[in-house]
């Protein structure tokens, strides 16, 4: 579900839909940590059956994820602290969104900066949400912004989005200002990633 390799490169993390976070020492191989979430992180309407989570993001420095399930709001995880950190939604109280609300992120990215706070996830029906997941405060949507696929330039500046029509999209992270917008191929966006200098980057194109 998510694989990555932390900021000090001495580790490599993975999260899975078994709502369990791993890390290993890279040179060694040695298991570092290992935690489940699920437990300390209860839906008040759940009734003895999870869901297994759509996806997840790593924060830049290890120490929140945010998890996607079905019709929930988006969960914070604090690692650190191995303690729910909170809940952030598109539509009102999160505490309040019950099964069955639809809005269920396609991809979501935390920036890059260490001096930032800031989540973006679009959505199944393609709007765009600027989240502040320190305050978990809405900043700002962007209804049918046609984005199903997110990343985050290495220096925390530009958003890139993808659709499943093959649009790719470029946007300033902070404000989700629209910089630039092309049509790249007639299959749909499956991933991006961006180059170490922020000047170029990648798609990944598939059925």
């Amino acid at each position: 579900m998510n694989l990555a390799i932390t900021e000090d490169g001495k580790s490599v993390t993975v999260t899975d839909k078994s709502n369990n976070f791993t890390s290993w020492t890279i040179l060694s191989g040695v298991l570092d940590r290992s935690l489940n979430w699920s437990e300390k992180m209860p839906f008040p309407d759940e009734v003895g059956f999870r869901r297994p989570p759509l996806t997840a993001a790593l924060s830049p420095d290890s120490s929140l994820i945010a998890i996607v399930y079905r019709d929930r709001p988006i969960c914070l995880y604090d690692l650190d602290e191995d303690m729910p950190h909170g809940l952030v939604s598109r539509e009102g109280d999160p505490n309040a969104q019950g099964l069955g609300s639809m809005t269920s992120p396609s991809s979501l990215v935390f920036n890059t900066r260490k001096d930032s706070h800031t989540l973006t996830a679009a959505y199944e029906d393609g709007d765009l949400c600027l989240f502040d997941y320190e305050d978990l405060l809405l900043l700002k949507t962007i209804k049918e912004a046609n984005a199903h696929i997110v990343a985050c330039s290495p220096d925390g500046s530009t958003l890139a989005t993808g659709n499943s029509n093959g649009m790719v999209q470029l946007l300033e992270f902070d404000t989700l200002q629209l910089l630039y917008r092309m049509n790249a191929a007639e299959y749909g966006i499956r991933d991006l990633c961006f180059s170490t200098d922020n000047l170029r980057f990648m798609d990944v194109q598939g059925t």
